[in-house]
């Protein structure tokens, strides 16, 4: 008589069905990769260490709210990412751009609009819009916002779901309001984009080639017409120039400041007080990212910048967990709009809208790079489970009844 200990050794197939899927899904997952609570740590700490060890005021109530709310912003996103929310916070950035960039063409007492014959026709149609409480965007503000909304529409069109036509007419829609705004970092902030999207998808790389194409044909066309009266040309050297000069200032204001820097909102009132009696217009940003955060937050703030990119980029090139809940269509279409976001952050200051108010300023931090990293660590850093469908007790009863129907494994003899 055969040992039925020795029948069971050699033959696993015995054990039955429910209780190997079980032991299958009981095996633990991959060890959660770290968000970007140490970037933001070191942001609030630079800002603390600068307001403390700079002297000049403090930043007024509407400032303080703008930065909590902005950490408030990256907490939402982390959360709805983890509960499946992540495409419908995309889609609500979306629709923001798409606003704003309606908006930006309307009336407005702002300077240095690129104005041609290429896009003044819809300047003309943005006069008709009736005035806000608030002065409207300023085109190369806008553009930035496109090129993420750009970045988010065409993760939709190469993932190939079932909006795909849907998300490609947006496409085109996003990029035809981005080449009106006729701002070149908003340009090449797309073209990051374009190139980060088809990472693992060469046959698809085409389609990124002919909106690469379409983009640099239609500036040629609107930087080869004539500019209208009192505006500069697309590809005039004004914009550049105007940039190197608040560059320069805002380099010299922080020269005697390098770890501390200027403290959170005070860069409108110091810029201006540089540049008081030279002609030169006192700018509220120093348009450029990395120049911000050293001015609000020092040597610390440049290094939570520089950290929070790389977390990034380690992110969004992770491999897929077994299992993982997060799709990689929108995992890519992420680290395209912060690709985006970095690159017209050259040009930029992205993360903070300021403006003038009467003989004060505005100074507000900008919620967009912060939903879009928390976005990302809630689906790479916590496993969210955006478009999959949640394992619910009727889902895991019907699997458990179609276990049991199944015809069970004959043993060996």
């Amino acid at each position: 008589m055969m040992n039925r200990s020795r029948l069971s050794a050699e033959c696993p197939v015995a054990e039955s069905a429910p209780e190997s899927r079980l032991a299958v899904a009981a095996r633990p997952g991959p060890a959660a990769r770290p968000g970007f609570g140490g970037p933001l740590l070191l942001l609030s700490a630079g800002i603390v260490l600068g307001l403390a060890a700079t002297p000049g005021p403090l930043p007024d109530a509407l400032t303080w709210a703008g930065y909590g709310a902005a950490l408030l912003t990256y907490a939402a996103g982390r959360t709805l990412a983890r509960r499946g929310w992540a495409g419908a916070a995309a889609a609500l950035v979306v629709l923001v751009a798409l606003s704003l960039g309606v908006l930006a063409f309307g009336p407005s007492p702002l300077p240095d609009r690129k104005i041609t014959v290429f896009n003044a026709w819809a300047f003309s149609l943005g006069a008709h819009l009736p005035p806000l409480f608030v002065p409207p965007p300023h085109p190369n503000a806008a553009a930035g916002v496109l090129a993420v909304a750009l970045a988010l529409s065409g993760a939709t069109v190469l993932a190939g779901r079932g909006a795909r036509r849907a998300a490609g007419a947006l496409c085109l829609l996003l990029a035809g309001l981005l080449l009106l705004t006729a701002s070149r970092a908003g340009w090449l902030a797309a073209a990051a984009a374009l190139l980060v999207l088809p990472a693992g998808r060469t046959p698809r790389s085409t389609l990124t080639g002919m909106l690469l194409g379409g983009l640099v044909l239609a500036g040629l066309m609107s930087a080869g017409g004539p500019a209208l009266p009192a505006e500069s040309k697309i590809l005039s050297t004004y914009s550049l120039g105007v940039r190197l000069e608040q560059w320069r200032h805002t380099l010299a204001l922080l020269e005697s400041r390098p770890l501390t820097g200027l403290g959170l909102g005070r860069y409108p009132a110091a810029y201006a007080e540089a540049v008081r009696g030279t002609g030169l217009r006192p700018y509220e940003t120093p348009a450029n990212l990395a120049l911000q955060l050293w001015a609000d937050a020092g040597l610390p703030g440049v290094l939570a910048g520089g950290w929070a990119a790389w977390r990034a980029v380690r992110l969004v090139r992770a491999p897929d967990a077994p299992g993982a809940g997060a799709p990689r269509w929108l995992v890519l279409g992420l680290g395209a709009a912060l690709a985006a976001l970095a690159v017209d952050g050259l040009f930029e200051s992205v993360t903070i809208i300021a403006w003038k108010a009467g003989a004060s300023y505005g100074y507000l931090t900008s919620p967009l790079p912060f939903l879009l990293l928390g976005l990302l660590a809630g689906l790479r850093a916590d496993g969210g489970n955006s478009g999959t469908v949640r394992d619910s007790p009727g889902r895991r009863a019907t699997a458990a009844e179609s276990t049991r129907r199944r015809p069970r494994e004959t043993p060996c003899p």
